[in-house]
């Protein structure tokens, strides 16, 4: 019997975009008889140990980003550099274990920059190939992607989870000189026709204390009001997946992928980050969204805004939420519709070239 390859997929800790979108290349790659192996740390490793419950799983060192309270993202990030360089030196050290260990035929690091293997072919999933630095800061730009570009070439190619540019554009780095491929948009969400449950559907991610702060400024304005509404909390470290719940509010930690979509399907308007993974899914069940980027957060910024832009959902600065007009303004934007194409053949493709 000829032996099952194994594929060690490697997952970035900063909020759990990461590990949702990775579920689809694990699902792919169990359809083509490979083994998948998984690594990450965090929110992410409970996520993805949750989600596939019988393939192994190992802890790598963590990024522990923690975020300001304010918008002054650099000088925070700068100021975790030291911890983040030793991570990075770290856990090329652990996936070269890993490899050894395991017999690995081939590493998929997403957004992980030194998850990469001199032994066995590595490709670096991410969706920014390009770093956009917040006002104030653009004198930087030139430096921070020239060390983003000297990681990313320490892999064999570079999978970008689109089927284009076009609506990553400012985010990919066009002069790129390492080897790149559009996989698709990735999402394992599936769009149903269900009657609405909730009025809002409440999507909470990132990296902390702004996942709290998101958290406590929607569900504060939430609770003086008749809505019927789910919060999902986005905590699956937690033991009782169960918060609060009574007649027309339910608060849970979290929800696994298949019963998100299921809640996402039986709302009128979800209220989220406007992270890229977030974006995908609720592209794939075709959704009304209001989006709250993360303060500070430059990408997560630029796409709530191109997408404001092009009328499809609404963005609002955290600072300035408020509920009540921002249901009303949301009715003024289409939501996502057929626009976004979600075909796998574009990942399969890229699938069979990393194993071939």
């Amino acid at each position: 019997m000829e032996r099952k390859k194994k594929v060690l997929i490697a997952v970035l800790d900063w909020g759990l975009g990461h590990a949702t979108r990775c579920i689809p290349v694990v699902q792919a790659l169990l359809e083509k008889n490979c083994r998948p192996i998984l690594a990450s740390n965090g929110r992410a490793y409970e996520l993805l140990k949750k989600q596939f419950p019988d393939l192994k799983i190992y802890r790598l060192s963590s990024y522990n980003p923690q975020y300001p309270q304010g918008k002054n993202m650099v000088w925070k990030m700068a100021m975790q550099l030291p911890k983040f360089g030793y991570t990075i030196w770290r856990e090329h050290r652990e996936i070269e274990k890993i490899v050894a260990r395991e017999n690995i035929d081939a590493v998929i690091s997403d957004n992980r920059y030194n998850c990469y293997s001199t032994k066995v072919k590595s490709v670096f999933m991410t969706h920014q190939t390009h770093v956009l630095m917040p006002d104030g800061h653009a004198w930087l730009e030139e430096q921070v992607n020239t060390l983003n570009r000297s990681f990313i070439r320490q892999y064999a190619e570079c999978w970008i989870p689109a089927p284009d540019e076009n609506l990553l554009q400012e985010l990919c780095d066009s002069t790129a000189e390492y080897p790149k491929r559009f996989i698709g948009f990735l999402s394992d969400m599936k769009r149903e026709e269900k009657q609405k449950k909730y009025d809002v559907c409440v999507v909470c991610s990132g990296p902390e204390p702004q996942r709290t702060l998101f958290e406590n400024v929607v569900s504060a304005q939430l609770k003086t009001t008749e809505l019927r509404y789910i919060v999902v909390r986005g905590k699956p470290e937690a033991l009782n997946p169960v918060y609060s719940n009574t007649a027309n509010q339910q608060v849970v930690n979290f929800l696994n992928t298949s019963s998100l979509a299921e809640v996402i399907n039986e709302s009128k308007i979800v209220i989220a980050r406007s992270g890229y993974s977030m974006i995908m899914d609720l592209a794939k069940l075709q959704a009304k969204a209001i989006f709250i980027p993360t303060p500070g957060q430059t990408e997560q910024e630029h796409l709530a805004k191109k997408l404001m832009d092009k009328k499809i959902a609404l963005a609002i600065p955290q600072e300035n939420f408020e509920l009540a007009p921002a249901l009303q303004q949301a009715e003024q934007f289409s939501g996502f519709n057929h626009t976004f194409a979600f075909d796998q053949k574009l990942l399969h493709s890229a699938l069979d070239s990393l194993l071939c």
